[in-house]
This record gives structure tokens, C-alpha cells and sequence, in this order.
């Protein structure tokens, strides 16, 4: 893992240009040194003491987050200096997912241990917390079990009712098969039933953004109901995985769908998409 796996990961599409701009900062740098120090404590996660690797990696994240803050500090140009914020985020939280898929502990504890490192590096720096906080968004991490393994409790089944034609369901799936935006057919239209809590529906991250389009259009248009708990996205996060069978959101949906729309010509496209298919399907 380094930053241009990463970087690969989050942003498919745009991951070089993106490099090139952190590379004049030293973020990745100091970004890849920090991935080598946290590889090499879960190398020994099985021999040393639970709260040695409490300790090792509080301590690795006040570094690698206060040096994150040092860096934008400098920055001067308010467009630049909120593009590294927003790529600095996804970056340090999906390195906390890292942490958390490895950790023995409950997510809420493990990111708990983060913030409080975080918060004796504030003070030893004469940082204020609370604009910190601000910067990097950390109570957010407290959600982000809802995107990872999900440790803190069973998960509640959830599914979409299909309040259109079935042959509307059918077409839509078949037109995502063929551009190579889902696995199969079949998988995709178990998340509109009942189905075993094991389910895993393969979709190209690539095609995410479009599909999370799709499915905004589709809860407008009243022909997606979630069942089993509220958000017309619960049932994609949930059994949504990459085609590598791997975790398909390393962002909670709300940030991907608020940076589709901050696209404009991007959202502009996907929506004239949605809009030849629903006339299709009529």
C-alpha cells in the first residue's frame, strides 16, 4: 500500500493529476513513510501488547495529522488550500479503515484512541483542537463502521422495493451488465428482494458515481423504496463490493454524491444518461 494505490482506489480517473499536485507539498512523502511505519506494526500485531499498538499508532496519527495540518497551513491559495484539505481527509480516512480492518478492537474504540492522540498533540503543539477537528472532520470517523467491516453490531437486512414495471427493473440491470458497470444481472436484482445477509453484489467502482446518480433518479421517481432502514443508498453500501470482492465505498455516500454534484458538467452528463434510460424504460 502507498499513495498511489490509494489515490487509485479513491480517484480511478484522476489519481496522476491528483499525485502530481500532493507530490509538491511533500504529502506523499511524509504520507508513504507514515504507511511504512503503520505495515510494519501490523507485521507484529500478533506479539506485541494490545496497548503497545494503542500507543504506536495514536502516535503515528498525531504526527501524520498535525504534519498535514503544518503543510496547509502554509498554503495561500484558498481553491489550493481546500483541494489538499479534501484529498488529505480521504487519504487519512481510508488509512483509518486500514487500521480498523487489522484492530482486535471495536471501531468506536479504535477511533477513539486516534482522537484522544489527537488531542494531546494539539496541546503539546499549541494547535486548537476544535479548529482541527473542524479541518479534518474526526467525529466523522465515528462513522465509519458503516462503511468497513461493521464491527459494533449484526447488520439488519436491508433491500429496495421495486415500485416500477418488472420489466423496467429487468432493462436497467441488463443495460448496467452491458456496459460493464455490474458483475451480473442476477446478484444486482437480489438487492430488490429478500435476501440472505451474506449477499455481495460486484460492481466497478468506476461506474459509482453513475450508479449512485441512477439510484438518486430512481428514489425521485418514487421506483425505489429502502426496506429494512432509511436511505435509498443503505442497501447498495451494504452488499456493494468492488469487482475484486473488496470494500466498494471508501467514502460515506453523502461525500461522494456531494463531489459528483460539485462536477457539474460530470453530474450534467450522468443525469442525461439516467434521463435516456428512464424514457427507454417507459
Amino acid at each position: 500500500m502507498n499513495v498511489t494505490s490509494i489515490l487509485k482506489r479513491l480517484y480511478p480517473e484522476d489519481y496522476v493529476a491528483i499525485r502530481e499536485r500532493l507530490d509538491k507539498y511533500n504529502i506523499v512523502i511524509v504520507t508513504n513513510k507514515t504507511i511504512e511505519l503503520l505495515e510494519s506494526q501490523f507485521e507484529q500485531m500478533e506479539t506485541i501488547q494490545p496497548f503497545e499498538l494503542d500507543f504506536s499508532i495514536g502516535n503515528m496519527a498525531s504526527s501524520y495529522l498535525t504534519q498535514m495540518n503544518a503543510i496547509v497551513a502554509k498554503v495561500k491559495d484558498v481553491e489550493e488550500k481546500e483541494f489538499l484539505r479534501d484529498k488529505i481527509y480521504d487519504i487519512s480516512t481510508y488509512l483509518i479503515q486500514q487500521v480498523i480492518e487489522f484492530s482486535n478492537r471495536e471501531v468506536h474504540e479504535t477511533v477513539h484512541i486516534i482522537k484522544n492522540s489527537l488531542k494531546t498533540a494539539c496541546k503539546i503543539n499549541n494547535y486548537n483542537f476544535e479548529v482541527l477537528n473542524q479541518f479534518l472532520r474526526l467525529d466523522l470517523m465515528y462513522k465509519i463502521s458503516t462503511i468497513t467491516k461493521k464491527k459494533l453490531q449484526p447488520q439488519v437486512i436491508t433491500y429496495y422495493d421495486w415500485a416500477g414495471e418488472p420489466h423496467q427493473l429487468d432493462e436497467i440491470a441488463r443495460n448496467l451488465k452491458a456496459e460493464g458497470s455490474i458483475d451480473s444481472v442476477k446478484s444486482f436484482k437480489l438487492l430488490f428482494e429478500k435476501h440472505e445477509a451474506n449477499l455481495k453484489v460486484p460492481i466497478n467502482s468506476k461506474s459509482l458515481p453513475f450508479i449512485m446518480v441512477l439510484f438518486d433518479v430512481l428514489k425521485q421517481e418514487g421506483l425505489i423504496l429502502p426496506k429494512g432502514k432509511k436511505g435509498h443508498y443503505t442497501p447498495l453500501v451494504q452488499y456493494g463490493v468492488n469487482l475484486r470482492g473488496s470494500e466498494l465505498f471508501l467514502k460515506e455516500p453523502k461525500h461522494i454524491i456531494y463531489a459528483i454534484k460539485n462536477s457539474e458538467k460530470k453530474y450534467e452528463q450522468y443525469l442525461r444518461k439516467v434521463k435516456i434510460w428512464m424514457e427507454q424504460i417507459k
